[in-house]
């Protein structure tokens, strides 16, 4: 039965806890380098209605 405390456990906090290491590793590149990697998703404007912090346009054009 896959409803057992150690499967649970197994698949919980072990995927959580290779998740947490691989964002370790990504923060500590970061930060060595100061730079977002360009394939990463969160440097990529993927939601055109958010406008991103270098945009020219003002407020006031609202």
């Amino acid at each position: 039965m896959k409803a057992a405390a150690d499967y649970a456990h197994w698949h919980g906090f072990f995927e959580l806890q290779q998740n947490l290491y691989k964002l370790q590793l990504i923060h500590a590149k970061r930060l060595e380098t100061g730079q977002i990697e360009p394939d990463a998703p969160s440097a990529k404007n993927t939601n055109p209605g958010v406008r991103s912090q270098n945009s020219e346009a003002s407020v006031s054009e609202f």
